[in-house]
């Protein structure tokens, strides 16, 4: 299967990071041809990144292939994304809360924009979008345009960080969680927000693990 994971950060410097980079790897361990779709300003640092692109339309870029049929590849977004909360690694990005009413529609028309583009590059089966700002939102407009279906990780920090203090988003998260074929939950905590936020999401709960080939037990 040809999948499409969306993430708004970095793949260093959190635990959704941590966990997007997992979860292409396992995926791409299965078989399957894993896209991240993410604002990674190193891909190159990534051994299992096996391609990196950047652009769109006319204007896509190779910015490195490693092998002929990459199993395993980035596409740089372009823009200044938002984040939730201050980050370290990105300290020159404006938060959510900050942007006005027609920054955050004009945010959300381009980056559909260019998560369309990529879809039909790459003809991609399935979106996996992360935290409920504001990629599951764009993954239901993709859905609308392209028929793709989408599923959803909520990791809760943009639930507590953006959705709770700034209710503008409120109707953004809802109808990005509603319109999802799955919402996957990591905890009974996570899937409390996430029904109280939105109560008609097909929630799934899929615990985080430990790789034991890395760790072991004390």
């Amino acid at each position: 299967m040809r999948i499409g994971i969306l993430y708004q950060y970095s793949l260093l410097g959190s635990g959704s990071g941590i966990y997007v980079t997992r979860l292409a790897q396992g995926l791409c361990a299965l078989g399957h041809n894993v896209g991240i779709l993410c604002w990674e300003p190193e891909p190159e640092r990534h051994s299992f990144v096996e391609a990196a692109y950047r652009g769109r339309g006319s204007r896509v870029q190779t910015l490195f292939q490693r092998r002929p049929s990459p199993r395993c590849w980035l596409h740089l977004l372009e823009g200044q994304a938002p984040v939730a909360y201050p980050r370290a690694e990105a300290p020159e990005r404006p938060l959510f809360t900050q942007l006005s009413d027609e920054e955050i529609e004009a945010y959300v028309a381009d980056l559909a924009d260019q998560v369309t583009d990529v879809v039909l590059r790459h003809r991609l089966e399935i979106l996996h979008a992360n935290h409920v700002i504001l990629m599951p939102y764009v993954a239901w407009l993709v859905k609308e345009r392209t028929g793709i279906p989408y599923v959803v990780t909520v990791h809760g920090s943009t639930i507590e960080y953006v959705v709770v203090p700034d209710p503008r988003y409120r109707p953004y998260a809802e109808r990005g969680l509603r319109k999802a074929d799955r919402v996957i939950v990591l905890n009974e905590d996570v899937r409390e927000r996430t029904l109280a936020l939105c109560p008609q999401a097909r929630i799934v709960e899929v615990p985080v693990g430990v790789d034991t080939r890395l760790f072991r037990p004390a």
